[in-house]
């Protein structure tokens, strides 16, 4: 008698859950002719798919628990290129083509940089299923060379091979997420501009970001009313109002951040 949870595991993974192999990939630069990608893709014997991650900043009201805020999303801003080295066209072609694209960065002769734009371009990194339907694929965008690893050559080393450094601005996965409720947003896909569909989550309500509005505003202007009485030579506060009044002020300005902090949040990272 079979194990029913055995066979349901095995009907999982027959329908959707087959693995990819971690040689289906593709890279491709946008500035770059379609076989000279096909040549490079077979000559990249590795490469990393970016990771991701988001930078904090803690908020506190007086003597409440610490919270945590995204404020941005971060960039490792570099990506490594592994490529075996061949003789096409009677040199290390792998290598020049990435020193010519360096050199076109800065000018050996006058020891000037060239204009930013005019030499990063975009790249993508492309993963394929066993059926080569494509699963997975990342633009990298305002890419250029950083870095052309030395290579060391000895009587017993294996082929050629070279490591190539490029920095980045930032990176997005262009196939994800989708919708059909429109929210079309514009991405570059290997050179050419293609439409994907954005979902935008809401994490709070209309009501809600008002409600935070007036309170952010409340609390700044009762903080110009304190200032103008601590600025004021007849008000005739003593020492220990002001400083009551200073405590107010501290404590209006940080529960501000923090719902400046939310309102950010809740508006999908956009200032408000």
């Amino acid at each position: 008698m079979h194990d029913s949870r055995v066979d349901d595991l095995l009907a999982l993974f027959a329908k959707d859950k087959v693995p990819i192999g971690s040689d289906r990939y593709i890279v491709a630069f946008a500035g770059m002719p379609a076989t000279v990608n096909r040549e490079l893709t077979f000559q990249c014997e590795a490469v990393d798919l970016p990771g991701m991650s988001l930078s904090d900043e803690e908020h506190t009201i007086t003597s409440s628990p610490v919270r945590k805020v995204p404020q941005g999303k971060t960039y490792a801003n570099e990506i490594t290129l592994s490529l075996r080295l061949s003789t096409k066209d009677g040199d290390l072609y792998e290598r020049r083509m990435f020193e010519e694209w360096m050199n076109s960065i800065y000018n050996y002769d006058t020891q000037e940089f060239a204009f930013y734009r005019s030499y990063v371009d975009d790249m993508s990194i492309t993963v394929q299923d066993c059926d080569d339907s494509i699963v997975y694929e990342c633009n990298f965008e305002e890419v250029y060379p950083i870095e052309i690893s030395p290579i060391s050559l000895s009587p017993k080393g294996d082929y050629l091979k070279q490591d190539v450094k490029l920095a980045y601005y930032r990176w997005r996965n262009v196939l994800w997420p989708r919708s059909t409720k429109g929210n079309a947003e514009l991405a570059a896909v290997g050179g050419k501009v293609e439409e994907v569909e954005v979902v935008k989550m809401e994490t709070a309500t209309q009501a809600d970001i008002d409600r935070m509005k007036k309170q952010r505003k409340r609390l700044r202007n009762h903080n110009k009313r304190i200032d103008r009485d601590l600025k004021n030579p007849d008000s005739n506060l003593t020492d220990e109002q002001k400083q009551s009044l200073k405590s107010i002020r501290n404590r209006n300005e940080a529960e501000s951040k923090t719902l400046d902090a939310q309102l950010k949040l809740a508006q999908g990272g956009r200032a408000v």
